[in-house]
């Protein structure tokens, strides 16, 4: 065997050949890139990773923002129910008074027949050049 067959040895991650090396170095060269490394220290650069939430953090915000959603729509159907309660109750109250009520009409007459102007019989008191006491 060669001696570079000999010098080599694997390490823990898989074994790239030749071939492989040559045509990432070539992909590299040509974007401009200068390993997964560099583009890695770029972009933690470019952002700030630590500002961001973490999943678990989203997965909780959401069920938080859930929860109180939930409890409001309990809420906004309750007030509903009450309101439709209190609109039949209001409404059962006017009828009643409604036809308690008798209209004005009927109590009295467009005529009066006797001619009095007090509608009992009695003739209205007039002037008679007296003195106003």
């Amino acid at each position: 065997m060669s001696s570079t067959n000999s010098e080599w040895r694997p390490k823990k991650a898989r074994p790239q050949s030749t071939m492989a090396q040559n045509f990432s170095a070539a992909l590299d060269e040509m974007f401009k890139l200068d390993g997964i490394g560099a583009l890695e220290l770029s972009l933690n650069q470019k952002y700030d990773f630590s500002r961001l939430p973490k999943a678990y953090e989203l997965g909780h915000e959401v069920d938080t923002k859930k929860y109180q959603l939930d409890a409001l729509e309990a809420q906004l159907r309750a007030t509903e129910q009450r309101l439709r309660e209190a609109e039949t109750k209001h409404r059962r109250r006017s009828q009643m008074w409604a036809s308690q009520r008798s209209p004005m009409q009927e109590t009295f007459s467009e005529t009066d027949e006797s001619g009095d102007s007090d509608g009992q019989g009695r003739s209205s008191p007039t002037n008679t050049g007296g003195s106003r006491q």
